[in-house]
């Protein structure tokens, strides 16, 4: 796996001051709840470390001290009534850091590197950052996913992450019907179990069905995640030989889609690999990752999807067809004294469903709809057509 996982293409280290500036995700408006979050995991792992009788504290605290790279953890501070055990300032800022820092910060950190790369062992760290009691509440959780604004899983970018409020007699719950995943898994590096940067909301059919205990490579909230990777649409060798003439290699992407638009039931497959902008070692990481998330496998349900998007982008190339529902549209269904004119923004909307080229050009890094990249890919002639052997 990379140490350095935001670094693909440009390493563009002036994006990093306002993603960071309040430490978690992309939001400065979450910095109340990442601050509150930090200090109520903070003071839980002090309850645990220093109740009488826990097991594992002394061997926690010498693990603890040994990944953060701290000389000392615990320290006793006095008041004129009471003596109570704090953390060391060195152990409470790298705590603080590894609570709610975002992975841009920590990737600056040593500690943090030799632990990616050599993750120490202790059997009792799991019962000291044990997600399962202090996180999988439905409140908290749903609270920290919905504090994230992701509503799209990042890692199919198929499902919707959905967030709501139901009644009981005893008053209103928090539902989700999505997961919080692990990037870096639990059962590997316990030390990110409650980390906020380690909290990748997710569906149930990646975090749960697919993905389980697979190490992915290729941080999800990176720059230019969704660039990483392009899509194929794929002709088996045979169809194409046993339905039409000799494809012109000089126009083979018209040709292809010729096929795929006009013959009834065409065969194809919709798959994604890496990027030939990467290095060999980062495309060898994200073909490994659209592997583990079975990508090419669970596309194979949007053929229709492409099929549409193909069909109606061919009407919206053509010049005529577009003035012709602009005057049209506007002679009747939108008068001059509705004040509501046929924009070019509201006519690929009309025409497509989808004003893909505003959604392109966001500098919003969170998809907002489902199939938004593929759907991009499409729309922007930004796919590769390809015949392959059966």
């Amino acid at each position: 796996m990379n140490q350095l996982i935001w670094h693909f293409g440009a390493k563009d280290e002036s994006i990093a001051p306002d993603i960071i500036k309040e430490g978690w995700l992309f939001d400065s408006s979450q910095a109340k709840l990442a601050n509150n979050y930090t200090k109520a995991a903070k003071k839980h792992l002090l309850t645990l470390l220093t109740k009488k009788g826990r097991e594992g504290q002394s061997d926690t605290i010498d693990w603890l001290q040994k990944v953060l790279q701290v000389k000392k953890l615990l320290t006793k501070e006095s008041s004129p009534k009471t003596i109570k055990t704090v953390f060391t300032d060195e152990a409470n800022a790298k705590l603080e850091l590894l609570f709610r820092g975002h992975i841009f910060e920590l990737e600056k950190e040593s500690w943090f590197k030799n632990y990616l790369k050599n993750p120490i062992k202790n059997k009792y760290a799991s019962h000291y950052f044990d997600y399962d009691i202090w996180i999988s509440k439905q409140e908290r959780r749903t609270e920290l996913m919905t504090a994230t604004g992701v509503v799209i899983c990042p890692y199919c970018d198929r499902q919707y992450i959905t967030h709501f409020l139901y009644k009981l007699d005893n008053g209103e719950k928090n539902k989700t019907l999505s997961t919080l995943d692990h990037f870096y898994t639990k059962s590997k590096y316990p030390l990110f179990a409650l980390s906020l940067f380690n909290f990748i909301p997710a569906c149930y059919g990646c975090n749960s069905v697919i993905r389980g205990d697979e190490a992915l490579n290729i941080y999800p909230y990176c720059p230019n995640y969704n660039n990483f990777s392009v899509f194929k649409l794929e002709i088996p060798k045979s169809n194409i030989k046993e339905n039409t003439p000799e494809i012109d290699k000089e126009n083979e992407t018209n040709n292809l889609v010729d096929f795929i638009l006009c013959k009834e039931n065409a065969e194809f497959s919709i798959t994604q690999t890496a990027s030939k902008e990467l290095t060999p070692d980062i495309s060898a990481e994200v073909n490994s990752d659209i592997n583990t998330l079975k990508l090419n496998n669970v596309y194979t349900v949007h053929q229709d999807y492409v099929k549409d998007l193909l069909t109606i982008k061919r009407f919206y190339e053509e010049p005529n067809y577009r003035s012709y529902v602009e005057n049209l549209l506007n002679a009747t269904l939108f008068k001059e004294d509705i004040k509501f004119p046929v924009t070019l923004n509201k006519l690929r909307l009309f025409l497509i469903g989808y004003d893909w080229i505003n959604e392109t050009n966001s500098s919003d890094l969170i998809p907002k709809r489902p199939l938004s990249k593929l759907t991009n890919a499409i729309l922007d002639d930004d796919y590769i057509t390809e015949i392959v052997d059966d």
